[in-house]
């Protein structure tokens, strides 16, 4: 069975916008590890959130966040 992820480019608009992991979530309202864990993929943003995220990086959305297919999973016929 297929299986999809959900994944992010915050880390590379952020650091086109020239801030910081801090910075960042400090305009969010995020601790920093809370932050760091969106970041890296570890926890899935509220559909608000990523809402947020993606206007502040002044991108559209899917461009901010996107599904990839996950490498291990097996397609069934």
């Amino acid at each position: 069975m297929r299986s999809f992820m959900m994944k992010n480019r915050i880390r590379l608009y952020r650091k086109e916008k020239g801030l910081t992991q801090a910075d960042f979530a400090k305009i969010l309202q995020l601790t920093p590890y809370k932050f760091r864990s969106l970041e890296s993929g570890r926890v899935l943003p509220s559909q608000e959130l990523a809402i947020k995220i993606a206007k502040i990086l002044e991108v559209a959305i899917d461009m901010a966040f996107f599904i990839e297919e996950n490498p291990g999973s097996k397609r069934i016929s």
